[in-house]
């Protein structure tokens, strides 16, 4: 028996190490999600200096390379940039699928922010507290927002939210309670809009719906108090 709970014990600190596996790459810390697929995540809670909030521009590529072997970055650990004070700008490859829970939570300097199209799950809070962030460039063609029931952008002073002429669905409580948009254009590629998906923008004056979208989720636009205008296709 003692000899099976060792070998157990031995088995997991393998996977662990396994998962574990990382490495620094143009200053930042990047993990490797599947050694077989060739996939990291960066996860730069620190960077290489060994402070984060110093970090004020990221330009995260599609590939990264060590010793030798090529890893693709297909996501954004949760919490890899939170409370990144002076990170103004972060560029998200098209490589990336999943972005995790709190991963720019609390950056107050950052204003903009072009999410790729292809992103597949966005985790709760993800822009949360982004305190300057105005403008949302949405271009994720099918996406999921994981575990949450608000906006991963809540409490951030959102006034623009655009979406791309590639987006295929608008996912449920994208922009709920978001109160400083003030108008909503759907692209006729959309063909569906999740439920809670504009909740509570009591900013919203107007929406126009593009002529793709077949189906409407509940509540929607419950709560926008202050729209007036209502575009339909027939």
């Amino acid at each position: 028996m003692k000899t099976k709970l060792f070998s157990l014990f031995v088995a997991l600190l393998a996977t662990t190490a396994q998962l574990a596996y990382g490495f620094w790459y143009d200053g930042l810390w990047y993990y490797v999600i599947s050694e077989e697929d060739k996939t990291a995540w960066v996860t730069s809670y620190f960077d290489s200096n060994g402070d984060n909030y110093k970090v004020t521009s990221v330009d995260l590529p599609s590939f990264v390379t060590d010793e030798g072997t090529t890893y693709t970055v297909t996501g954004i650990d949760g919490r890899a940039f939170v409370n990144c004070t002076n990170l103004t700008s972060i560029t998200i490859p098209n490589s990336v699928t999943s972005i995790g829970e709190y991963a720019f939570d609390g950056c107050i300097n950052l204003t903009s922010i072009t999410i790729p199209n292809s992103v597949t799950s966005i985790r709760e809070y993800a822009f949360s507290n982004c305190t300057s962030l105005t403008f949302v460039a949405w271009n994720a063609r099918n996406c999921k927002i994981d575990d949450s029931w608000s906006s991963p952008f809540s409490d951030s002073p959102i006034t623009s939210f655009s979406f791309g002429e590639e987006v295929e669905s608008i996912p449920e409580y994208l922009c709920s309670e978001l109160s400083n948009i003030t108008s909503a254009t759907i692209p006729n590629s959309v063909t569906s809009i999740g439920s809670h998906a504009f909740f509570g923008c009591t900013g919203l004056t107007s929406v126009t719906i593009g002529n793709g979208v077949t189906s409407i989720g509940d509540d929607a636009f419950s709560g926008c108090t202050s729209l007036t205008s209502i575009t339909i296709p027939n």
